[in-house]
């Protein structure tokens, strides 16, 4: 059977990236008539707080955005800040979401605003019949080993310890590999060492290492 663009081939392989701080910030825009500004600052909406509704809903949209979009990768989200500003006529759902992980979190962001406005109008639709969601947008993201190494201006450097009692550094076919695959990802080997298998020995040269990388 052939394959063609629209053909789903799964999710995206992130294996052999690298962990690095990512962020994404959404925005969501509700239009109100100016008698419901009133309303929500007067704290009568009869379901309650939608400060309080936006805010728990966009986390848990955070949480839940990779069972939501289908080739979304689930993230370990490490923080989620959601502000609600409420003006005359207007809403607007500000998130930022931010990960230490292989993927961006543009869609945990967008997701989450998304979310946040729905349980808005959900909670506004009887006392507002002209409402509308006008707008939700990213904003900005950022992250990723390129734009971490651009704005710091370092190189990335590695060393590859290899632990055998049986082989010398030029038998070394696995520690070669890696040296091989740590250079083509933009590694500087500071070293390749082959030592004891024993555990003093090991964590000496480790301890070493770190202390001169």
């Amino acid at each position: 059977m052939s394959s063609s663009a629209d053909e789903v081939k799964g999710m995206v392989d992130v294996s052999s990236k690298y962990e690095t701080l990512r962020s994404a910030t959404a925005q969501a825009i509700l239009h109100v008539n100016p008698e419901t500004t009133a309303l929500i600052k007067d704290g009568k909406v009869p379901k309650g707080s939608i400060v309080d509704a936006a805010r728990l809903s966009a986390v848990m949209a955070v949480k839940r955005t990779s069972d939501l979009i289908p080739f979304c990768h689930p993230v370990p989200i490490d923080s989620v800040n959601v502000d609600v500003s409420i003006q005359v006529g207007r809403i607007e759902i500000l998130v930022e979401v931010k990960a230490v992980w292989k993927t961006g979190v543009e869609m945990e962001a967008l997701t989450s605003a998304s979310i946040a406005a729905l349980t808005v109008y959900d909670m506004l639709k009887f006392t507002d019949k002209s409402m509308s969601i006008q707008l939700i947008k990213l904003l900005e993201k950022s992250g990723g080993i390129k734009e971490a190494l651009s704005a710091t201006d370092k190189i990335l450097r590695a060393a590859v310890l290899v632990a055998s009692d049986t082989r010398e550094k030029n038998q070394d076919l696995s520690g070669k590999k890696a040296v091989e695959i740590l250079s083509k990802k933009g590694f500087h080997i500071a070293e390749h060492k082959v030592v004891r298998d024993d555990a003093k020995t090991i964590e000496r040269e480790l301890v070493r290492l770190c202390d001169e990388l």
